[in-house]
Order: C-alpha cells, then structure tokens, then sequence
C-alpha cells in the first residue's frame, strides 16, 4: 500500500512539474517575443453591478439588450440570464456548443463535431431547428438567418477555407474572398482563430498571428489589420501517423478575445511590449483598442481581476464591459 502511495504521489509531482515547465515556457515566449510600445491611457473604470451564476461557465455564447447567455465548462449546457427579472434558465443540450451567436430572437448554436447546427429560441431556448451543414469546419457565425459563414476544410483537412452555407438551397460555397494566408498546408493551426459579430460588422482575429481581419457583411470584401505586435510567423506544425497536424512544441497565442462596439475593435493580447510593467502585464487582461474601419491601432489599458482571478471572456456594449470570471459576470462603466 506504501508503495502504491508513493508511486502515485512522484506521478503526482512530476504532472505538476511538467504544468509548471509548460507554463514558464509560454509565459517567457510572451515576455520574449514583442518588440513595440503601448499607448496606455488612465481609464476610470467603475464597476456598476456584479451577477454570481449558479455554476461555473466557459464563455459568454452571446448577449442582446435583455438577456446575457453562457456556455457551461463541458459546452453541452446554456445558461441564459435575463437583466430585466434577474432569473436564471438552464437548457441542456445534447451536442456541444463549441461556439454560437445570436441573431434576433434566435440563438445559433454549432458543433464541428456533427457538421451541425442548432437554432435555438431566444425566449424558452427551446430548440427550433437541427441542420447539418456538410462540411467540416472549425469556426462558424450566422451572418443572417439563410446565411452561415465557415472557417472549413478542404477534402484532405489540410488546408482551411471561408466558405459559406445557404440554409434555404441546402448548398456550400466557398468564398471569392480568402485570408491571406488560409491556404498554408498545415490544418488550420496556424491560421487558427474566431470570428465576432456586431451590427453587420466581422472581425476574424487569428489567435497566434498578429492580424485580424474584417469581414465586409455581404462577404464581398475582406481587409486585413495588423496587431501592435505583428507576429507574423509561426513555426513548429508537423503532421503524426494518422495524418493529423499538430504543434512540435507549445505555441504563443497572441490574441485571445475580440469585442466589437461603436466604431472600435478591442483585442486581448497576451504579448508584452516594451512599455508594460513586467508586474502589471502578468497579474492582468492587456486590452489593445483598433479603430473598427482603418485598423489603426489607439490605446490600451488593463481589465479588472476579481481577486486574482482574471477574465476568461468580455463583452463591451456602448461604455459598459462585461467581465466573465468561472462562476461570476462583473459590469464596469468606463
């Protein structure tokens, strides 16, 4: 029995050796790698209301002006939250919410896993329609409510394309318009990000390049922006035995989250410039702000921890942000 102990505590350790070696790893990648300057501005940021869930979330899976709407850690619940009662509706799913948006009173749900997706009601969440949408893709947003947007693979799943899906012909296009780099040979890992949508606006911001790109509503024009920190090259994708691509070795992600309001873009970034406070850039959420039309880069400033816990996901609404923490939303005025 000792000895079955102590070999569970050294495996114990050595898991939390490794952690700690990976983590040390990408936080020097992030600290190392940025050569630019900050515009940091003083903001007042004031919080005006805090909302406790009633367990813990992953993301924020969308929000109109009456309700806010969370996917659960495991993706197969959605919480909905009504600002106007305060009450709470759980609906479990029975596929996963890998990502969604919402369109009127319809809440558009997809899974890559089943190629499908799922349009919920806003007002019950009961669930409208199921519809597979033939390709495999990665990301996905409803542009409209006959129009889906892709990030999809091509036959072999080595290249990613944008294409789209028309819900009334049943049939997929792919886009005239392409990310610049969408057709590097590597699965779509180095492309990799997400799409945000507001107010006929699309942002496509890349994970571990520094660009983000906006998406014209008629998905007739694309213009691509670049990030204060311009990671342009990203290395280290080999393909395994069974024909999948995967990453050598632990791979920055310089952009993790995109809000859209007004006539601005804001990205969180987790490269350092040269201007941050080693102290204040690891214990906080770097906010970098983009002009929404010329891609110009404005300002930044730092978000809110609660406690030391910082944000997984925000939203900005006119001069209110939406902090999401696991199990607590916290509303700023700014």
């Amino acid at each position: 029995m000792k000895k079955k102990l102590t070999l569970i505590s050294i495996s114990v350790l050595l898991c939390l050796i490794t952690i700690y070696a990976l983590h040390k790893f990408c936080i020097e990648q992030n600290l190392k790698i940025g050569n630019f300057d900050r515009n940091f501005k003083e903001k007042k940021i004031t919080k005006i209301n805090e909302i406790n869930l009633p367990f813990e979330v992953y993301n924020l899976a969308g929000m109109n002006d009456k309700e806010i709407y969370f996917s659960s850690k495991k993706l197969n619940e959605i919480l909905k939250y009504d600002l106007t009662t305060k009450k709470f509706l759980t609906k479990k799913l029975n596929h996963k919410n890998h990502n969604s948006n919402i369109l009127g009173d319809s809440l558009f749900s997809f899974d890559p896993y089943f190629r499908k997706m799922y349009i919920y009601d806003t007002n019950k969440l009961d669930l409208i329609s199921e519809v597979s949408l033939n390709v495999g893709f990665d990301r996905a947003l409803a542009v409209n409510k006959n129009l889906i947007l892709l990030r999809s693979a091509t036959d072999k799943y080595t290249k990613t394309i944008l294409s789209t899906y028309d819900i009334k012909s049943n049939k997929n296009n792919k886009l005239k318009i392409q990310l610049d780099d969408s057709l590097e040979v590597d699965g779509g890992l180095k492309t990799d990000g997400y799409f945000t949508y507001k107010n006929s606006s699309i942002i496509f911001t890349q994970y571990k390049k520094g660009n983000f790109y906006k998406i014209e509503n008629n998905l007739n024009k694309i213009n691509r922006f670049k990030t204060i920190d311009n990671i342009q090259k990203v290395e280290g994708v080999n393909l395994s035995k069974d024909s999948t691509f995967y990453f050598e070795k632990p791979v920055l992600n310089s952009n993790l989250l995109t809000s859209i309001s007004a006539n601005k873009v804001y990205i969180i970034s987790f490269v350092k410039g040269n201007s941050d406070k080693l102290s204040d850039f690891t214990k906080y959420r770097m906010l970098d702000v983009y002009n929404l039309e010329t891609g110009k880069y404005l300002e930044s400033y730092y978000l809110p921890n609660n406690g030391i816990e910082k944000a997984n996901d925000f939203h900005i609404e006119n001069n209110k942000i939406y902090l999401l923490f696991n199990s607590k939303i916290s509303i700023y005025e700014f």
